[in-house]
């Protein structure tokens, strides 16, 4: 165990730790650490970590004994939202898949990825998702790929099994490295076969697709999408392309759109105003993703600017970890309600 910047670490044996050293991390990122649960850096509740008044603590014996226990919802608290989106009922906050596909965005720190996917078991897949329906979130959003379809089969047979059979919906992204031949068609057929809500093209793909003029080709694949009986959408890291496709009609039912910046990515956000005025402005139902920034960004407050930016029928999404998923509910529903966009703890 080490000490630095009034935080405790500790790793289980075996376990990578070069990601817990606040000396190596980015300046804008370590004023916030201290401030946020979610924050994907910081890998110490592996050892049964505990969260509270902006400290870091270590329960003696934790790491023997595992994760801490998990929050319970609080039902006096505000609840999270919900708003129509494909034809469902759907939480305005959905439970990201980057985390458990060992996507961190930190390129600054190489062993970040693997830090992930060692933590996301299928087990601990599962026990997330449904943490996260337990605590008001309904929708999962994840790639297209055979990791993620096993994902789902595992919650579905699990919800099979209980009384009440909660609904987990999945909206589902194209995956880039599921394009036979560059050919997006079969990865859409793929996901269709996997009961999604909404099927839309990877931003990374639309981005690329309008460098190469090919821009065009997404107005066909959306149209397909729809073919199959599915609400499509096209996703961009540029709010610019947002715009280009509403001025086009290319017929997306609803947008992907980065909401905050992080510079040591290129292409995750162009310009944080200009994804603001156009969420706003464009009256398409948006899912905000890059909310935190990969955890860059004290939740709170990140989660009360997303929640003043969106507009009301709009949704967000968030990667989390199991113990980190209560808390994530009751501040977004929090900042929702603050907003005036969701019911008050009274209701």
């Amino acid at each position: 165990m080490r000490q630095e910047s009034n935080a405790l670490y500790a790793t289980p044996p075996g376990h990578l730790s070069s990601i817990a050293i606040f000396s190596d991390l980015p300046a804008r990122s370590t004023s916030a650490f201290h401030r946020n649960t979610s924050t994907p850096i910081l890998l110490v509740p592996l050892a049964g970590a505990d969260y509270y008044a902006g400290r870091i603590s270590v329960k003696p014996g934790a790491a023997a004994a595992g994760a801490r226990p998990l929050e319970e919802p609080d039902m006096s608290q505000p609840t999270l939202p919900r708003v129509p989106f494909a034809g469902r009922q759907v939480s305005r906050m959905l439970l990201g898949g980057n985390p458990f596909s060992g996507f961190g965005h930190h390129p600054e720190l190489p062993d970040f990825d693997r830090e992930l996917l060692a933590y996301f078991t299928e087990e601990k897949i599962l026990e997330t998702m449904t943490l996260a329906v337990r605590n008001g979130i309904n929708a999962f959003h994840g790639r297209g790929d055979e990791k993620v379809f096993r994902w789902l089969a595992n919650y579905r047979a699990w919800a099979a099994s209980q009384p009440d059979r909660p609904e987990l919906n999945w909206l589902a992204q194209t995956a880039p490295d599921r394009y036979p031949d560059g050919r997006v068609e079969p990865n859409i057929e793929a996901i269709a076969a996997n009961q999604p809500m909404a099927i839309y093209i990877h931003g990374g793909t639309s981005d690329t697709f309008a460098d190469e003029g090919r821009v065009d080709e997404l107005k066909r694949l959306v149209a397909y999408i729809k073919s199959l009986g599915f609400f499509a959408g096209l996703g961009s890291h540029r709010a610019s392309l947002i715009r280009l496709f509403e001025e086009r009609d290319f017929g997306a039912d609803f947008y992907i759109l980065s909401l905050r910046d992080i510079p040591e990515e290129d292409r995750v956000c162009e310009d944080e105003r200009a994804a603001a005025l156009t969420i706003r402005e464009v009256p398409k139902t948006f899912v905000a993703i890059k909310v935190l920034a990969a955890g860059r960004l004290p939740v709170a407050e990140a989660f009360q600017y997303a929640a003043r930016t969106l507009k009301p029928g709009d949704l967000m999404t968030v990667g989390m970890r199991d113990y980190e998923v209560a808390t994530n509910v009751r501040l977004a529903a929090q900042a929702f309600a603050d907003a005036g966009q969701g019911p008050s703890a009274s209701n």
